[in-house]
């Protein structure tokens, strides 16, 4: 941004001074604070991220079409980050509730509505699946009119079935930039424009689909 000051001289009396900020735009001093002052507003407000939450719910529809003719499913999410100290100048985004709880919550929940039966004994059930959470993470870098979300995700997949195991680490990345102030429905959608397109890639598998229906 650069301001330009002029003093003007009028009737040998008042002195007016003109400020030229941006296009060359003319403003006296009272103005100018007053832009000033809204644009640090934005800045602050747009930097306001401690109370920034998302909330997962992906997409899982590539998983129907895996499962085939199998019935009864079981599901577990476990949460095997390392709690290591981040060190990272960009300021984390937390879940509303915990990311295991809420994903084994999502996919337990649409497998119901398809019509699979859930159980808790993966021995017991056609197919066992579990995701263990290495890392998920999102997290916000504030600018003066803009921010940047980034989310990370690796996870582990586990697929039982009867006696056997198949496994497979999956690795996904996202990140935007959102005009300020970023908000909960710019960071929900993010992460979960990551993890659906994370678990397409997942349930879709030649691998996985091999083990399913061998």
């Amino acid at each position: 941004m650069i301001v330009v000051k002029k003093t003007l001289i009028k009737n040998d009396y008042k002195k007016i001074t003109i400020y030229k900020i941006f296009w060359g735009i003319p403003m006296n001093i009272n103005r100018l604070l007053i832009l000033l002052a809204i644009m640090a507003n934005t800045f602050l407000f747009g930097c306001t991220s401690s109370k920034l939450i998302y909330q997962i719910d992906p997409d899982f529809s590539q998983l129907t079409p895996a499962l085939e003719n199998r019935e009864i499913i079981y599901v577990e999410v476990t949460d095997n980050r390392n709690a290591t100290t981040n060190t990272a100048t960009l300021t984390s985004i937390d879940s509303d509730i915990p990311d295991n709880t809420a994903l084994k919550s999502k996919l337990t929940q649409y497998l119901k509505d398809k019509q699979f039966k859930i159980i808790n004994r993966a021995l017991l059930a056609d197919i066992g699946i579990e995701i263990g959470i290495v890392e998920l993470e999102l997290s916000l870098d504030s600018g003066f009119f803009k921010s940047k979300i980034t989310g990370k995700s690796e996870l582990k997949i586990i697929f039982h079935k009867k006696s056997k195991q198949w496994s497979k680490t999956f690795k996904a990345s996202r990140s935007q930039d959102i005009a300020n102030p970023v908000n909960e429905f710019d960071a929900t959608g993010i992460m979960n424009q990551m993890l659906s397109k994370q678990f397409n890639s997942i349930f879709s598998d030649g691998e996985l689909i091999k083990f399913i229906t061998k």
